[in-house]
C-alpha cells in the first residue's frame, strides 16, 4: 500500500544483460495496461524506441543502474558511473604510488554502465597517474566464477599485475579466491 492505494508490482527477468529479451519483454509490457515501467536496460539505444514509446502512451519511465540518457525517460536512479570510474582511478593510482600494471574485470564491456565507469577509470588514471597502465581489460558475464578463472589465469601468467579493478558486484568473490590461492 502506498499512500492509501494498492501497488502491483510485476518483476521481469532477462538472461544477463539479454537487450532483445529485454525489448521483448517491453513489448509484452506496454501490450498490457501498465502504470509505469522501472528498466535497467541493456542497451539504452536498442530501448530507446520503446521507452520511448511509453513514454508517449503516458507511461513513466525510470532507468535503474543504468541509463537511456537520448530516452524521453521521466529520471534515471543510480550512480554517476564515469564519476564512479575516477574516483577507483584515483584510489588505484594512490595506492600504487602512481606506478603499475592493472587489470579491469566487468561484466559486459558494451554495457553503458560499465563502458562509462571503466571511461572514467582510464580518464584517471592518464590524468593523474601516467605510470599505470591497464594492460587488459575482460568480461566476467556477471560471474563470480568466471572472474575467478579470469584473474587465476592472468595472475598464474603475468607477475607483474599489480592490481585489478572490477567494475561490477558480481567477481569480487571470484578475484578475492584467485588472489587467495
Amino acid at each position: 500500500v502506498l499512500d492509501g492505494r494498492v501497488v502491483n508490482i510485476k518483476w521481469h527477468e532477462t538472461s544477463v544483460h539479454d537487450a532483445v529479451e529485454e525489448q521483448e519483454i517491453m513489448k509484452s509490457v506496454l501490450a498490457n495496461a501498465v502504470d509505469g515501467i522501472g528498466i535497467v536496460p541493456a542497451d539504452p539505444e536498442m530501448l530507446r524506441t520503446l521507452i520511448d514509446e511509453a513514454v508517449k502512451a503516458g507511461i513513466p519511465v525510470v532507468t535503474l543502474n543504468t541509463d537511456s540518457p537520448k530516452s524521453r525517460r521521466l529520471c534515471y536512479v543510480g550512480q554517476d558511473p564515469v564519476r564512479a570510474g575516477r574516483i577507483a582511478g584515483e584510489l588505484m593510482g594512490k595506492f600504487l604510488n602512481g606506478k603499475g600494471k592493472v587489470i579491469v574485470i566487468t561484466a559486459f564491456a558494451n554495457v553503458l554502465v560499465h563502458k562509462l565507469r571503466i571511461d572514467g577509470f582510464r580518464q584517471e588514471l592518464a590524468a593523474g597517474f601516467p605510470g599505470i597502465q591497464i594492460v587488459g581489460i575482460y568480461e566476467n558475464h556477471d560471474s563470480s566464477e568466471e572472474a575467478y578463472l579470469i584473474a587465476k589465469k592472468i595472475l598464474r601468467k603475468r607477475k607483474d599485475i599489480q592490481a585489478i579493478y572490477l567494475t561490477t558486484g558480481n567477481g569480487p568473490a571470484g578475484v578475492g579466491r584467485a588472489l587467495k590461492e
